[in-house]
């Protein structure tokens, strides 16, 4: 045992260590990580847009917005598109109802859209992955919405189901 058992300090520094393993990530870090999300010479940024049509989506993805009355980006959403929309990866966190779902999915939709592989005719493929039966269903309802008018075809797949029913 090591330092001045009156205080306890030294003990109390290395119980601290240990049952916390995973780095904190400090606010600077996510500030900067913000800042990041694109935008232009003027310090606009991207996320800080009230608009769908600020991140250039395929126009029949903006009309379907706009005839499910989806007008403004919610805050993930405003963060996560133009992120996902480079390309990159993103691990997002919002509570139930924020609009988590749209935010990958319009990515998705739109990078879909833009492939040579539909351009030449071929089906485009993704695969997502859901915890729940639940979740999967919910994705692929709000999918069925937001693809109506994009030519393309999905299907979900569970577990604890006969998945040649599924299929059909």
């Amino acid at each position: 045992m090591t330092g001045d058992a009156s205080d306890g300090s030294a003990d109390q520094t290395a119980n601290d260590q240990t049952e916390n393993d995973q780095p904190e990530i400090e606010a600077p870090q996510i500030e900067a990580s913000k800042n990041e999300v694109g935008g232009d010479e003027d310090g606009e940024d991207a996320a800080s847009s009230n608009s769908f049509a600020a991140f250039d989506l395929p126009e029949a993805l903006q009309a379907t917005l706009l005839r499910e009355g989806l007008i403004e980006p919610t805050p993930i959403q405003q963060m996560a598109i133009p992120v996902l929309l480079k390309g990159e990866d993103l691990i997002g966190l919002a509570q139930t109802g924020t609009g988590k779902t749209a935010a990958f999915l319009l990515p998705m939709l739109t990078m879909l859209s833009y492939s040579p592989a539909v351009r030449a005719g071929q089906p485009p493929q993704a695969l997502i992955l859901a915890p729940t039966r639940e979740l999967a269903n919910q994705i692929s309802t709000n999918l069925s919405r937001l693809a109506r008018d994009m030519n393309m075809r999905h299907i979900s797949v569970f577990g604890g189901a006969r998945y040649d029913t599924q299929i059909k």
